[in-house]
């Protein structure tokens, strides 16, 4: 008897960090490391208003997966 394979794929969410310049590169590789694909940086157009999420710094960048 064949065993039959199982493939479940699971719905990706966007995972997103905002981050101060000091962490950007540890969150282009918690992007990577979880979804397995090139993450997108941008720059936040309200830098001041948004807290870094691995400091209390001023977050200037969005590291995100493909949207």
């Amino acid at each position: 008897m064949k065993k039959r394979r199982r493939f479940f794929f699971k719905e990706e969410k966007p995972v997103e960090k905002k981050v101060c310049k000091e962490h950007v590169e540890i969150a282009l590789d918690i992007i990577v490391d979880e979804t397995g694909e090139y993450p997108l940086l941008e720059e936040l157009s309200t830098s001041g208003q948004v807290k870094c999420e691995f400091c209390e710094a001023d977050a200037t960048y969005v590291v995100s997966s493909k949207k």
